[in-house]
């Protein structure tokens, strides 16, 4: 999913900023955790923004926010100039996607590997060797 987003990010370099309004602030609280175990829960926000790009006006969100933002603040987006009902709060790529996109594959293959270590190997014939009554006595 990192390297996703990293990747998303790239390809909306180019894209044009605006200046967006917020218009709508939601606040919740998420949980995290085992069903029956400890649970850590977090507030987060999701705002709705609108914004104006050639002559029109248009709305985005911004889902599960860690700090809220006040009814009217502005803050920059970008828009997709062939698009642009198509928003990102991103405006620059951000490591941060790539780094967590590179630390999942490595600790997936690290886990493969470890099992694939840990697994005992089977015999070459994969049957049960029988000895003979010879090699018996």
């Amino acid at each position: 999913m990192g390297m996703v987003g990293y990747m998303q990010q790239i390809d909306q370099r180019d894209w044009s900023v605006a200046t967006a309004t917020v218009i709508n602030v939601d606040r919740r609280r998420e949980s995290s955790g085992a069903p029956h175990g400890y649970r850590n829960y977090r507030t987060v926000y999701d705002i709705l923004y609108q914004y104006e790009a050639n002559g029109n006006i248009y709305m985005g969100e911004i889902l599960k926010a860690n700090a809220p933002k006040k009814l009217g603040e502005t803050f920059p987006i970008k828009f997709n100039p062939n698009a642009p009902e198509e928003s990102t709060k991103y405006l620059e790529p951000s490591l941060g996607f790539l780094i967590s996109g590179i630390a999942t594959l490595i600790a997936a293959f690290g886990l493969i590997g470890f099992f694939m270590i840990r697994k005992p190997a089977k015999s070459r014939t994969g049957r049960k060797q029988i000895k003979t009554r010879e090699e018996q006595l």
